[in-house]
C-alpha cells in the first residue's frame, strides 16, 4: 500500500501542492487526473523519488521512503517522452535496470527474453530505436519498467503521444497488464476518457488539492464540487439555495428565481455556498409540461438546436431568463420503439427532469 500523508510543496510562493492524503492500496490501477498546474506531475516527481516534499510523508507498505533517493525505492516510471536510449538497442534499453541488479548473465537472458515475448517486440529488436513508431516504444518502455519487478508503476501521461486508433488498444492492453500482474498502476492525466478508462479509482486535482477521491461512476453521477462537476463531461449550474424540507425532500431555489424538489439524500453544510448541476442528457424536452410530482418542469423556449451524432442538443431559454441545454439520444428509438418528436428554434417547449437527476455541490 502506498500512502501519501499532508504531503505540501511550495515553489517560489506559489503552492503546489497543499496537504495531500491519498491512500493507494496494492493491486488497483489509481489515476491522479486534472489539469495543468494542478499538482499532479510534482506529486508523481515525489513519488518517484525525483522531488523532496516540503512537509508530509510517503509510506510504501509502511516504510517511509519520503526521503529515499529514486533508486532506492521500488518504484519504475515510464514518462511521457518515453525517455527511451537512442545509441542504445531495443534489448539494451529492455536489460538496463538488470544491469544493477545482483544477478547471473543467465537469468538476466531469460528476464529480457520473456519481456520480448510477453510484449510482442521480436519484430523490434533489428531496428535501431529512433526507426520504432510511437506504439514499439511505448511497449519498449513499459518493458524496461516492469522487467525490474516494481511494486509501483508510475505512468505519466504516456498515452497522449499514441494515435486514437493505438491510443485505444493500449488502454485495453494497459489494464489488462495490471490485472494479469496484480501491480500497483498509478496514471497520471490531463484526460477524462484516459483516466475513466483505467481508473478503479481517480483523485481529480486542482490548484494543489484533491477535490474528490472516488471511483469513475462516482466522480461522474455525484460530484462533490463545482469544479469536479464542471470538469467531467457538461453539466448546467444555478446558484441554489435549500428553503425548506419535508418528507425526504428539499426544496431548493435556483438563481433566486426557480423553485425545484430535490431527494434528501444527505446533509450539506448551511455556512457554504451552494451550486444545483443537472447534465443535459438527463433532461428531457416536451411540448406540454410534465405532470408527474417526482418531475421538475419548467417552460422556455427553443434558441438553438446542434446536431452532435449520438445527441442533439437543445438550448433553451427558460421564463426566467436562464439558458440550459438539454441532450436527447437520436436513436433512442431503435430501443424504446417510440417515435421521436423533434423540436425546432423558434419553439415553445417544457424542459423536465426527475428530482433524483441533479445534485446540490459545493462551490
Amino acid at each position: 500500500m502506498l500512502k501519501i500523508q499532508d504531503l505540501s510543496k511550495e515553489n517560489r510562493r506559489r503552492v503546489v501542492l497543499n496537504k495531500i492524503n491519498v491512500e493507494i492500496p496494492s493491486g488497483e490501477f489509481f489515476c491522479f487526473l486534472g489539469p495543468s498546474g494542478s499538482g499532479k506531475t510534482a506529486l508523481m516527481r515525489m513519488i518517484a523519488g525525483l522531488e523532496k516534499p516540503d512537509s508530509g510523508r510517503i509510506l510504501l507498505n509502511g516504510e517511509d521512503i519520503t526521503k529515499l533517493p529514486a533508486y532506492k525505492r521500488d518504484i519504475n516510471t515510464v514518462f511521457s517522452s518515453f525517455a527511451l536510449f537512442p545509441h542504445y538497442t531495443v534489448r539494451e534499453n529492455i536489460e538496463f535496470g538488470l544491469n544493477y541488479k545482483n544477478i547471473s548473465t543467465s537469468e538476466k537472458d531469460r528476464l529480457v527474453n520473456e519481456t520480448i515475448e510477453f510484449f510482442e517486440l521480436a519484430p523490434c529488436l533489428p531496428k535501431n530505436i529512433n526507426e520504432l513508431n510511437k506504439l514499439s516504444k511505448y511497449k519498449i518502455a513499459l518493458a524496461r519498467a516492469l522487467i525490474n519487478n516494481p511494486q509501483i508503476l508510475l505512468l505519466d501521461d504516456s498515452l497522449k503521444l499514441l494515435d486514437r486508433k493505438d491510443r485505444l488498444r493500449m488502454r485495453f492492453e494497459l489494464k489488462n497488464l495490471q490485472r494479469k500482474l496484480s501491480s500497483t498502476f498509478i496514471y497520471i492525466t490531463d484526460d477524462l476518457s484516459n483516466a475513466f478508462s483505467l481508473g478503479d479509482r481517480i483523485a481529480l486535482m486542482q490548484h494543489g488539492t484533491v477535490h474528490q477521491c472516488s471511483s469513475p461512476r462516482a466522480i461522474y453521477e455525484n460530484p462533490e464540487t463545482y469544479f469536479v462537476a464542471n470538469y467531467v463531461g457538461d453539466m448546467n449550474f444555478f446558484y441554489a439555495n435549500i428553503v425548506g424540507k419535508s418528507e425526504g425532500h428539499y426544496l431548493v431555489e435556483l438563481d433566486n428565481k426557480l423553485k425545484i424538489n430535490l431527494t434528501a439524500l444527505r446533509e450539506y453544510d448551511p455556512e457554504r455556498e451552494l451550486f444545483y448541476a443537472i447534465r443535459p442528457e438527463r433532461i428531457t424536452i416536451s411540448a406540454v409540461p410534465s405532470n408527474d410530482p417526482l418531475q421538475n418542469s419548467f417552460e422556455g423556449k427553443i434558441v438553438q438546436k446542434t446536431y452532435a451524432g449520438e445527441y442533439r442538443y437543445y438550448f433553451v431559454e427558460l421564463k426566467s431568463g436562464k439558458l440550459v441545454v438539454a441532450a436527447e439520444l437520436n436513436y433512442d428509438f431503435l430501443s424504446s420503439g417510440v417515435p421521436i418528436t423533434f423540436f425546432e428554434v423558434g419553439e415553445d417547449v417544457y424542459i423536465n427532469w426527475s428530482i433524483m437527476s441533479g445534485d446540490l455541490i459545493y462551490a
